[in-house]
């Protein structure tokens, strides 16, 4: 994946970046899942603070996944938000946030986010 990065047209790129954050919105699910089976289960190492963090943050990957995918310029600032926050979580989260950024930034170069014009 790494080795031919420059070599991908900037569709690709949309398409990789929309489907890391599908991929992270469903690990997110996941971990919604079991830590609410775990919560009720009588755990209490998930917080409900944390649970709403998981929930919150599966719908925004899923809901920013489908604005890449339409090339919505709202797409693009919410892939930028969640890659930039993904840059915090070391190491991996920061793998996953620099090559998102990278991949958002291709595509924004080639024009694939234009605004839409006002019909006249």
């Amino acid at each position: 994946m790494f080795e031919s990065f420059t070599e991908k047209p900037p569709e690709k790129a949309l398409d990789r970046a929309a489907m890391i954050f599908r991929v992270l919105g469903t690990f997110a699910g996941i971990a919604l899942v079991l830590g609410a089976i775990l919560r009720l289960s009588g755990d209490s190492r998930f917080s409900v603070f944390v649970l709403i963090w998981y929930a919150l943050f599966a719908v925004l990957s899923f809901v920013t996944a489908t604005g890449i995918d339409r090339q919505e310029l709202w797409g693009k600032r919410l892939g930028y938000a969640l890659g930039f926050l993904s840059l915090i979580n070391i190491p991996v989260g920061t793998v996953i946030g620099v090559v998102v950024i990278l991949y958002i930034q291709r595509a924004s170069k080639a024009g694939l986010f234009q605004p839409a014009s006002p019909a006249a």
